[in-house]
């Protein structure tokens, strides 16, 4: 097993019942882990011993990115990644289908991270309006340029919290199979922390023709950048965003 993680650069294992928190902790205790940028752990009781078992691991400055994905993971273990200072390459978390709620990022925004993240992940978890609030007013929004909450159980307040986050350095926001309605749209769409957003993800909300055509006026979105399908949009709306993202792509 040494010699095999001595010739890779990341990892992804999934289904395993056995690789728990302890199994976690051996294979990052190899020094043969150094060299890793992705670790992926899917489907696995991984936990928050696991999670604790990568923080405290001299061998993972170089993990860049970890991946959870129903991985029995709480806040508490998430925070433990954020705050390690042996993970000062870490730039991405994805967390999807942890049915994580507003507790859990409380507990895991509570301090600011050690490194700043660049990707997120939270899709599939609950973590409604209040959950997207306490990570809007954490230090940890700041920096990320990518970040997903497909169906989270998110409505106009919490779109409206997200506008007025310290959001400007974000290029891709997904927010599809939320709550959302013509209000929260016209939100994002007057935030000027949105105004570099190149691609927003707002399929099947409740928007109409009103909500999709304010949001097409994000000034930074890039032809085919806002995603509408599964909304009340008419065809012609969908056109003439469509030319309207177009023509403002040709006067660049």
């Amino acid at each position: 097993c040494g010699g095999l993680l001595d010739r890779l650069d990341g990892m992804s294992l999934g289904n395993d019942p056995a690789l728990n928190g302890e199994a976690v902790r051996v294979l990052v205790s190899r020094p043969g882990f150094s060299r890793f940028r992705m670790l992926h752990l899917g489907r696995c009781p991984v936990g928050d011993a696991g999670c604790r078992a990568v923080s405290e691991s001299m061998h993972v400055t170089g993990l860049e990115a970890v991946a959870l994905t129903r991985a029995g993971v709480s806040g508490e273990g998430i925070a433990e990644l954020l705050s390690s200072e042996r993970l000062p390459a870490l730039t991405t978390l994805m967390l999807p289908r942890s049915d994580l709620d507003a507790a859990a990022v409380a507990a895991f925004t509570a301090s600011a991270p050690v490194t700043p993240l660049a990707r997120l992940d939270l899709s599939y978890s609950p973590i409604g309006d209040a959950g997207v609030g306490l990570l809007a007013q954490s230090a940890l929004i700041s920096g990320l340029t990518h970040l997903r909450c497909n169906e989270c159980g998110i409505g106009d307040a919490g779109a409206v919290l997200l506008a007025a986050a310290n959001v400007a350095s974000l290029r891709q926001l997904d927010l599809g199979r939320n709550r959302i309605t013509d209000d929260g749209a016209a939100a994002l769409a007057r935030s000027p922390q949105l105004a570099k957003l190149e691609r927003l993800n707002v399929s099947f909300n409740n928007l109409t023709d009103t909500g999709a055509l304010a949001l097409a006026e994000l000034p930074g979105l890039k032809p085919y950048g806002l995603t509408l399908h599964g909304n009340g949009v008419s065809k012609r709306a969908e056109k003439k965003i469509e030319a309207v993202l177009e023509a403002r792509r040709k006067s660049r």
